[in-house]
């Protein structure tokens, strides 16, 4: 498969029969990338733009705009193709998207409705929210539009949300330390989940805000029956940890033409660490299910006696 915007290519290897009658007689199979040199490359994103319930919808496809505020690289245009998710209400997700640079969350970011040479949009957009999310750590950045994007070809800047990035200002100059988080799925049946999973990790003196476990550095096939699985997010230092906040999307996807959107989790373990020194391990026991028609949200408290 090759990207036309990029020209980067991807293999996804199969090597099985789509068969009712051969092999192991499936006719879905799941395929992972399997090229890592685009991935080492660039950067990846998932991307989700959410259109006001009031409207208007656009029938076209989009470009965003990334400029680094210190001019320390050259400004970046990103096209997307519309899938019919851009209408009223609706929410288009975009779950691979590769820049060249790092987002980090004080860049402006403006976005225009793509038209082709000598078209013309007959409306414009009602943006409400994009939430861009990085893959290799989960840092998101939620932004919103300043009203409609209109229909005239022109880029239109959006907004760092501050109630998700408000501390970036005040925090600017302080040490990162690095969360390395590792979950424990349950070793009981069904325990293993496809749903999406966030955590907000909370100290004294501050929190990360919602953070997605994109990708486990553990197991590809993540939150299974009783697997770890581990990532990392970076943050300020929060201080002493004191609570964690654990909450899945209840979505769940097929992996053997089982759905699974519930989860069992066992614990949630957290390490603090600063220029490679561990400097503090809390441990959130669980031992509940996250699935709707119970709650599909958490908020565990350390036992500091189980690190």
């Amino acid at each position: 498969m090759q990207e036309v915007q990029t020209a980067n290519s991807y293999t996804f290897q199969c090597g099985k029969w789509l068969s009712s009658s051969h092999d192991d007689k499936l006719t879905e199979r799941e395929l992972v990338c399997s090229s890592s040199d685009v991935r080492s490359r660039t950067h990846q994103y998932t991307m989700a733009f959410k259109t006001a319930g009031s409207g208007p919808g656009t029938l076209h496809g989009i470009a965003l705009h990334f400029q680094d505020k210190d001019k320390t690289y050259k400004p970046e245009v990103i096209k997307l193709a519309n899938s019919g998710n851009f209408s009223a209400g609706a929410t288009a997700q975009f779950a691979e998207v590769h820049l060249m640079h790092a987002i980090t969350g004080t860049e402006t970011v403006a976005v225009k409705i793509d038209v082709a040479a000598g078209d013309a949009a007959s409306s414009g957009w009602g943006l409400q929210e994009l939430t861009i999310t990085q893959v290799s750590n989960g840092n998101v950045w939620v932004l919103r539009g300043e009203g409609e994007v209109a229909p005239d070809g022109l880029f239109h800047p959006l907004l760092h949300d501050k109630a998700v990035l408000g501390q970036v200002d005040a925090d600017k100059g302080k040490a990162m330390v690095e969360y390395h988080i590792t979950t424990k799925t349950s070793d009981i049946y069904k325990s293993g989940t496809d749903a999406g999973v966030t955590v907000v990790i909370h100290g004294k003196s501050s929190n990360t805000g919602p953070r997605k476990l994109l990708r486990s550095s553990t197991h590809d096939d993540k939150f299974e029956r009783n697997h770890e699985d581990a990532f990392i997010v970076e943050s300020i230092d929060l201080g002493p940890l004191d609570k964690l906040e654990l909450s899945t999307d209840g979505a769940g996807g097929v992996k053997r033409l089982i759905k699974s959107a519930d989860w069992h989790c066992e614990w949630v373990k957290v390490e603090k660490k600063l220029d490679d020194e561990v400097i503090e391990v809390v441990v959130f026991p669980c031992n509940n299910w996250l699935r709707k028609k119970e709650t599909l949200e958490r908020v565990l408290f350390p036992a500091p006696d189980l690190a």
